[in-house]
């Protein structure tokens, strides 16, 4: 078994009903593409993560 490379929380708020499912699904898709992937494991910290998750995720 590979190691693990990346592991995701997402949390929402109360009121936001199933889109956790919608956000891991866009999320999934995101995640094969290796610039995506490139440009995520390059990121210096939680501020540069959450900007390119909200530059190429819907929520």
């Amino acid at each position: 078994m590979g190691e693990v490379e990346l592991v995701i929380m997402l949390t929402l708020g109360a009121n936001e009903g199933m889109n956790h499912v919608k956000v891991f699904s866009q999320l999934a898709r995101k995640l094969v593409n290796k610039n995506f992937r490139q440009s995520l494991f390059a990121a210096q910290d939680a501020q540069s993560i959450l900007t390119l998750l909200e530059t190429e995720l819907t929520f």
